[in-house]
């Protein structure tokens, strides 16, 4: 019941809070839920509730997180204390933020210029005869991209995850996932 009740409210949201208590870190109940949040494609903000119980920093928090649940990196997590009223604000901030990435559109011209950029570092060692074609956005939450490629083939994790950083890095993406989808290049036909 409870995991049917989970499904309807992550279904029926734009951005998910996955609240998690620091003092007990990361438990099997919440990896469950990032497991949902992500299948369903949603924008997510990991709050870390109690911190006044627990020190560390946030980017200890980040690394503990993606020890156990890497496929999560791409949520915003925002250190917090109910009790104590501490940074609750980050926590509506990072969620606004969540949801202007998730709306966000790029426009054809700027994924031109990321292109070239990209085929300057092509081909990676580990794909030696990828490569990108075209890259284009097709719709927003979560924000989707179509990449062309000559050798679908060849296609491996490794450069499905170089593409995911390159493009968070270069347009921020924080708190939403990025759909990738690879299609083949099509061949241009010979005239005459």
């Amino acid at each position: 019941y409870s995991r049917v009740r989970t499904l309807g409210a992550i279904g029926r949201s734009d951005v998910c809070i996955c609240l998690m208590d620091a003092s007990e870190g990361i438990r099997r109940d919440d990896l469950h839920i990032f497991e949902l949040i992500k299948d369903s494609r949603k924008c997510c903000v990991l709050a870390v509730n109690k911190i006044d119980l627990v020190r560390f920093t946030e980017k200890e928090c980040r690394t503990r997180i993606s020890e156990k649940a890497r496929f999560m990196d791409y949520a915003d997590c925002v250190l917090c204390s109910a009790k104590e009223g501490d940074n609750l604000k980050g926590v509506i901030r990072g969620v606004l933020g969540a949801f202007e990435s998730g709306k966000k559109h790029i426009p054809q011209s700027e994924l031109g210029k990321f292109l070239m950029e990209l085929h300057q570092r092509l081909p990676l060692p580990s794909v030696p005869l990828l490569k990108v074609s075209f890259l284009t956005q097709t719709g927003t939450q979560p924000p989707t991209f179509v990449v062309f490629i000559n050798r679908p083939d060849q296609l491996r994790d490794s450069f499905v995850r170089f593409l995911e950083k390159e493009l968070r890095g270069r347009y921020g993406f924080r708190g939403t996932p990025i759909k990738l989808v690879f299609r083949k290049k099509k061949s241009k036909r010979r005239e005459g």
